[in-house]
């Protein structure tokens, strides 16, 4: 009798279901909100929540440029994680005009081993001084330049810097990866020097203006500013005053290049 009370007592203890071979799962992942309240994947999210994607907005992957030089490129700014090389007589005026747009809305920028850049012109080309901040990298090489370089893109938004030398490959990627990863803008005056580039602006043929026969002041500067690369969508020459009366950049006229000649 005590063994059968055993098993009368267990079997009544055990679960009234009858289990199959098969067995389907619900497919919750399209369904309605569960007994917990937890919203499903493709809910809505609350009122005034956005929800981030891996992409970015237009508006935040690039940095405001001057509309001439956007013109150029054939984008709205310059976009963040990108190299920019500032080449020709005026490279150093191109490339403060390139960063003045960003840095007079908001944006920080470290000049790093350029020394004779001018404050007032700086400041005359629409870029505002207490943004700025120089840093000189002293005498010993590229791998301290490098190192610098690296502190710098981890908490400017703009990166403005020349060169001492010759760049390894092993620095120049390091380099490359941070800029991607903070999401910031190399600028480069002159030759890159292993460096990794995507757009190139150059300018070359300028001529002053202002002066007379015995008489006169220097007014402007006119160049012609290319700009190139593989990050460029359409190729572009433009004639521009750099710097202009106000020590700005000014434009004269553009003149698109033609894709298939340049192909060729």
């Amino acid at each position: 009798m005590t063994n059968r009370a055993r098993i009368s007592l267990t079997e009544s203890y055990r679960t009234p279901v009858r289990y199959d071979r098969r067995m389907s799962i619900p497919n919750t992942s399209h369904s309605a909100p569960s007994a917990l309240g937890v919203p499903p994947r493709d809910a809505a999210p609350p009122h005034g929540i956005e929800r981030l994607g891996a992409a970015r907005l237009a508006t935040e992957r690039t940095l405001p440029i001057d509309p001439v030089l956007g013109a150029l490129l054939g984008a709205e700014g310059l976009v963040r994680g990108q190299a920019v090389a500032c080449r020709g007589p005026a490279a150093r005026s191109l490339a403060i005009a390139a960063s003045a747009s960003a840095v007079a809305l908001g944006s920080w920028i470290a000049v790093l081993g350029v020394d004779d850049l001018g404050v007032e012109a700086v400041a005359d080309a629409g870029l505002p001084l207490e943004r700025l901040v120089r840093v000189r990298p002293g005498a010993d090489g590229v791998r301290a330049w490098a190192d610098l370089c690296l502190a710098a893109l981890d908490g400017f938004e703009l990166l403005l810097t020349c060169p001492p030398g010759r760049v390894p490959a092993p620095l120049a990627t390091a380099i490359r990866r941070r800029l991607r990863s903070r999401a910031g803008c190399l600028l480069v005056i002159g030759d890159p020097r292993g460096l990794e580039i995507d757009v190139e602006l150059s300018s070359a043929g300028p001529s002053w203006h202002g002066i007379g026969p015995g008489t006169g002041r220097l007014v402007d500067r006119h160049v012609e500013v290319r700009a190139s690369g593989r990050r460029v969508h359409r190729g572009g020459v433009a004639s521009v005053s750099l710097p202009g009366c106000d020590g700005r950049l000014r434009a004269a006229e553009v003149a698109v290049s033609d894709p298939i000649r340049t192909a060729v």
